[in-house]
């Protein structure tokens, strides 16, 4: 499936950023990881038919996180920068301009990472089915709390 849409179902996941969590299972701190505009992710896409109709998965490439993002998570997704038309040519590769396509767009990921910024955000984007996902609040960098224990407890 991969190598079919890698040659000619490339397309473009357009996002001002993406959401990555640390910490224990139950006890997760939501991470905004975000530039100062628009990013184009690279992704490819799969089409199949169902029954009656077709089903379209897409996924976002990866690749090992550099900078601000591989402070919270070790993968991030590849963003492209000049080489968007490029990619988006809808002209099929063979394997080989496959390869060399993806090596390219691989090496640009590190002109966006370096312009990435980390935010810690509110817990609540963990549950955006009881709150508005498009609350602007959910992407402002949350308040620290800085826990100290001593003899005498925590404050």
């Amino acid at each position: 499936m991969f190598r079919t849409a890698m040659a000619s179902q490339r397309c473009v996941v357009p996002m001002t950023g993406y959401f990555e969590w640390t910490g224990e299972r139950g006890d997760k701190i939501p991470h905004y990881i975000h530039g100062s505009g628009l990013l184009s992710a690279a992704a490819i896409a799969a089409t199949r038919k169902i029954d009656a109709g077709f089903e379209t998965t897409v996924a976002i490439i990866t690749a090992p996180s550099r900078d601000a993002a591989g402070q919270v998570h070790n993968r991030m997704p590849v963003f492209l920068t000049d080489d968007l038309d490029e990619w988006l040519d809808p002209a099929r590769l063979d394997a080989t301009q496959a390869r060399g396509l993806a090596a390219h767009i691989s090496k640009a990921r590190d002109l966006i990472a370096n312009e990435l910024k980390v935010d810690q955000v509110d817990r609540r984007v963990n549950s955006v089915s009881r709150i508005d996902p498009a609350d602007p609040c959910l992407i402002e960098p949350a308040p620290l709390t800085i826990i100290v224990r001593g003899s005498g407890g925590s404050t």
